[in-house]
């Protein structure tokens, strides 16, 4: 893969009409609503007559309506596309019915279809009105953010996605008010989330300015292609360095509990769905992929909303098999796997973000497990392609973890594979090389540090059960206030993985055995707690390790 995102400002030909969109968005779902939504009469009269409409756009409005050719359409738009622009920004502003937004919103679509340069259009018009604090073209766009309609969010989510990113490709562009990229992360990142732990959504319409969105289960949201829509997005933002300092920001406002920066009523956050996302795709192969029983959409009755509501869904390469359904996790698509594995490649390009997103979100593991069992070659190319931008980018931050979860032998057993794409072989080398040579100059402690640093222990290193490294070593988890042992508890507390927990519980055991003091600091992190808890799970090993180990935490006074 390429080390550097695509460019597509570098795409634009001196034509802007034949350059290549910049949101590539083909969803049968939006297309197929789309085309039923044209054919929805519309009382645009009615509204004239209540003074919604005047007689001129009344009429702007009719002839963009009617059944002329399309050639006659894009001269009526090439002449007066500003007013149109215009018009429909206010009309999204003001009206509230939702089969008349999406009409408009389908208008737009027309008028932007394969025309990104007309975005101008629209941005002139910047700063010229505002709804409820946003200026325009932004502030309708936000305000249909929190439409209970799926169409009208989602349509609205890609233009406002247009309009960021043609901006950003601007210079000469002024930046969009500071709070609309972050509204529409959390709606995006809101449609990532597992159905297991959505929150209720809210009744009614919420303010525009409490920046919270409206949102249900991803496996209702625009009959499960929520998610496959939020990703395409999310790519085409993440390729500009000022979006994704951005996204870094609110994601370590997640972490870190920052109220100013972040609502409690907000999402779980952009990464740690997108780790969900790869841990679904490990689920066996097995795992059945429940049918989904397609629900209406959020709209309310007698809304007039195009929502179709049959029961059965395109099975597409662009319409997502639900992440869950009811609750009860699926196994994710090769698809959706894929483009969760590009947003993440997107980030690593940021030399902060590198730094930081696996030993704060850890991320290592999950992606080696995810390329050991990917069938799909693209999953793996992205895959080392992250591996190659975290070690160019931040090496000292990563370079342990990779070790530890053990990227090295992964890449040592896609080296002796045959690839259809020369940039794979070059990234595998690459990495291999890098993890090889940092491995040389380490010691067998330092070894341990790596594996702990991955969030996840195996008894393939055999430091784990070899007395003579314990009795040398267990003294080293209390340095630096304990840094070393804190990470020890922090996999024993917040692992689901049985083995993990087995070792991490055995490790606890020898630490006892070899430095009595460190029966205290045990209790007082609380892994004492969680070992007797330990002692009744289901899988027999870790059922042994804990109760050796509590026999161990009990055996001897404190000193």
């Amino acid at each position: 893969m390429s080390s550097q995102p695509e460019s597509v400002a570098a795409k634009q030909p001196q034509a802007p009409y034949e350059a290549p969109p910049l949101v590539q968005l083909t969803n049968k779902w939006i297309n197929d609503l789309t085309a039923r939504t044209r054919a929805r009469p519309i009382p645009w009269e009615g509204y004239h007559r209540a003074n919604l409409l005047s007689s001129d756009e009344l009429k702007m409005i009719n002839a963009v309506i009617s059944k002329q050719d399309k050639s006659k359409t894009e001269s009526l738009l090439e002449e007066q596309g500003g007013d149109y622009a215009s018009l429909f920004l206010r009309l999204l502003s003001k009206l509230s019915r939702t089969d008349t937004l999406q009409q408009i919103l389908v208008l737009v679509g027309d008028m932007l279809n394969q025309r990104d340069d007309r975005l101008e259009l629209f941005l002139q018009s910047q700063g010229q009105e505002e709804h409820d604090g946003i200026y325009f073209p932004w502030g309708p766009f936000v305000k249909l953010l929190e439409v209970q309609d799926d169409f009208v969010q989602l349509r609205s989510a890609h233009f406002l996605t247009l309009l960021l990113v043609y901006s950003a490709s601007k210079s000469s562009r002024p930046s969009p008010p500071p709070n609309v990229l972050p509204r529409l992360l959390e709606f995006l990142v809101s449609l990532l989330e597992p159905a297991h732990s959505d929150r209720s959504q809210v009744s009614g319409q919420t303010s525009s300015t409490s920046g919270s969105i409206p949102r249900r289960a991803t496996s209702d949201f625009a009959e499960g292609n929520g998610p496959d829509i939020s990703l395409v997005l999310l790519e085409a933002l993440l390729r500009s360095q000022k979006y994704r300092q951005i996204v870094w920001a609110e994601e370590i406002g997640r972490l870190e509990g920052d109220s100013k920066k972040v609502s409690e009523e907000r999402s779980n956050g952009l990464i740690p769905n997108l780790v969900q996302i790869l841990r679904q795709s490990l689920l066996p192969s097995g795992s059945a992929l429940p049918s989904l029983s397609v629900s209406p959409s959020g709209s309310k009755p007698g809304s007039g909303s195009a929502t179709p509501s049959t029961q059965t869904t395109a099975a597409t390469s662009s319409t997502l098999v639900p992440l869950s359904v009811q609750g009860s996790s699926t196994r994710a698509s090769t698809q959706i796997t894929y483009q969760a594995t590009l947003v993440l490649w997107l980030l690593s390009f940021d030399k902060e973000i590198a730094e930081g997103i696996n030993s704060k979100f850890g991320v290592a593991t999950i992606l080696t497990d995810v390329a050991r069992n990917a069938v799909k070659e693209k999953v793996i190319r992205v895959i080392v392609a992250i591996f190659r931008n975290l070690l160019e980018k931040a090496p000292e931050a990563n370079a342990s973890a990779l070790l530890g979860a053990k990227a090295l032998t992964l890449c040592q057993n896609l080296s002796t594979r045959k690839w259809s794409d020369e940039e794979i072989e070059e990234d595998i080398q690459l990495v291999k090389e890098k993890l090889a040579h940092k491995l040389e100059g380490m010691t067998s402690y330092d070894e341990y540090l790596s594996e702990l640093s991955s969030g996840q222990l195996t008894f393939e290193n055999p430091a784990h059960e070899l007395e003579d490294f314990w009795k040398e070593n267990a003294a080293k988890l209390v340095e630096n206030d304990g840094e070393t042992l804190k990470k020890l508890v922090a996999i024993l507390k917040e692992s689901q993985d049985s083995v993990s927990l087995a070792v991490a519980c055995s490790d606890i055991g020898k630490f006892v055995q070899f430095f009595e003091p460190g029966k205290r600091r045990v209790d007082q992190l609380g892994a004492k707690v969680r070992i007797m808890d330990l002692m009744s799970h289901s899988d027999p090993d870790v059922k042994f390790r804990a109760l050796h180990t509590v026999s161990r935490l009990v055996s001897a006074s404190w000193r």
